[in-house]
C-alpha cells in the first residue's frame, strides 16, 4: 500500500496497492448489485487548471491523456478512467452540485458507475429512499446524499 499527494491537487491522496491472493476477497455474489451496476466507469476530479495534473497523472496511471478543451483531461486506466474537468465542464455534464465547485484548487468531485438498466437502477435509488434525478442518459445522486461526492449512474451503450 503507498500514498502519495501530488503538487498539483494538494488536497487529494492517491493510494496504490497489490493484492496478493485476490480469491480471497472476490466473491462473485458480491459482484452483483441491486441497482445493476457492473463498474466504476470513471472517477472525476474537478480542477480549474486540469493541464497541471497530467505529469503526475501519466506517472501515476500511465498511458496518453486525452484533451477536451471544453472540459479538461482524461487518463484511461484497465477498468475505468480518471478525468479532470474544470468546472463549468463538469457542470455541463452533471449539473449544479455543490462538489463541484467548492472553492477548493482541486476536489473528488463525482464517481461515474457503468449500469445495466438504468430504470432497475432508478427504482432501486427510489425504493431505497436515495435522492436523485433522472437527466438524459444519467441518474445523479447529489453529492449531499453520498458523503460529499457526486454519484452518476450511466447506461452501458448498446452496441
Amino acid at each position: 500500500l503507498a500514498y502519495t499527494t501530488p503538487s498539483s491537487m494538494p488536497d487529494l491522496c492517491f493510494f496504490t496497492c497489490q493484492q496478493h491472493n485476490p480469491e480471497n476477497f472476490w466473491n462473485p455474489a458480491n459482484q452483483r448489485h441491486q441497482n445493476t451496476a457492473k463498474g466504476v466507469e470513471r472517477v472525476v476530479v474537478v480542477h480549474d487548471r486540469p493541464v497541471e495534473t497530467v505529469g503526475f497523472l501519466k506517472g501515476y496511471i500511465g498511458g496518453s491523456p486525452v484533451f477536451d478543451k471544453a472540459q479538461g483531461v482524461s487518463l484511461a486506466t484497465k477498468k475505468g478512467a480518471v478525468a479532470v474537468m474544470m468546472p463549468e465542464g463538469a457542470r455541463a455534464v452533471f449539473g449544479d452540485d455543490p462538489a463541484l465547485f467548492d472553492g477548493r484548487r482541486a476536489r473528488f468531485a463525482a464517481i461515474v458507475f457503468e449500469v445495466d438498466n438504468l430504470a432497475i437502477t432508478e427504482l432501486t435509488l427510489r425504493t431505497n429512499n436515495v435522492p436523485h434525478r433522472r437527466e438524459d442518459h444519467q441518474i445523479i445522486v447529489p453529492s449531499g446524499a453520498a458523503f460529499g461526492v457526486l454519484l452518476a449512474f450511466q447506461e452501458k451503450a448498446k452496441p
